[in-house]
């Protein structure tokens, strides 16, 4: 086994983000999604950031499709990033994936050192009137 490369490390090396039709296009409906073990390290020293990304968003054409993320998200671990860049990338790769018409991504850092940090980055492409608020507060990404 040493040196091996392991089948789980091997899958995230491969994985490309994918998506696949919104099923209920034309209707206005939110997905959200949660993974509560995001984890990378910081590139000025290395130390351990862990924390969780909620993404929330009201798709277009497309939805992501959540092997493909959760592997996504999982190669952070073996790179180091700036907790604004981190999730920067995140949304980066949801918004040119899907072009969702309200995207909304944030990740919340555990303490390290007795600060947090939450980064959030939000889009869209609809008019600030349609943009379904209550069906947004009412499906959160994280759990209460």
């Amino acid at each position: 086994m040493s040196g091996e490369e392991l089948r789980g490390e091997r899958e995230i090396r491969e994985n490309e983000l994918e998506w696949f039709d919104n099923p209920h296009i034309g209707s206005r409906f939110v997905v959200s999604i949660l993974a509560p073990e995001l984890f990378t390290r910081c590139p000025k020293t290395g130390y351990p950031d862990l924390g969780q990304v909620g993404v929330t968003y009201i798709p277009g054409e497309r939805c992501v499709e959540l092997k493909s993320w959760k592997l996504s998200i999982n190669r952070f671990a073996s790179e180091k990033h700036f907790h604004e860049d981190l999730t920067g990338s995140i949304f980066k790769s949801l918004c040119e994936l899907l072009d969702p018409l309200w995207i909304r991504v944030c990740v919340d850092f555990n303490p390290r050192g007795n600060v947090s940090t939450r980064v959030a980055f939000e889009r869209s492409r609809l008019p600030q009137g349609e943009i379904p608020w209550q069906l947004i507060r009412d499906t959160p990404p994280v759990r209460l």
